[in-house]
């Protein structure tokens, strides 16, 4: 995904229009889509500002929903290797787990 254009050059876009330009000499001028003008001047209509919506969005950590059982084998696991204890997870569930060689060290293990 792209970044977002920046608000400086959305304001100009919109600031070259509300003088007279078309879409199309602004975007020419300008060097973005017509697409992109049309959407900047829609922001600007609908709310009143022509930033761009937030980029990205809140993403939950993997192991969110098992975080109980991950502090509960925390502890046992300090100076295991993260392979053995991924073995655990998956066992009775056909999964097949990848030998993963990455240990967990006792300070990290107390902050689980």
């Amino acid at each position: 995904m792209t970044k977002p254009y920046s608000d400086d050059l959305r304001a100009r876009v919109v600031e070259e229009i509300e003088q007279g330009a078309t879409r199309e000499e602004a975007a020419e001028r300008f060097g973005v889509s017509l697409s992109s003008v049309g959407r900047f001047l829609r922001l600007e209509r609908e709310t009143g500002s022509i930033s761009p919506a937030k980029f990205g969005g809140y993403k939950r950590y993997a192991l969110a929903a098992h975080e109980e059982w991950v502090r509960k084998i925390g502890g046992a696991a300090a100076g295991h290797y993260v392979g053995g204890v991924a073995g655990s997870v998956g066992e009775g569930k056909g999964r097949d787990w990848p030998n993963v060689d990455l240990s967990i060290s006792a300070s990290s293990a107390a902050n689980l």
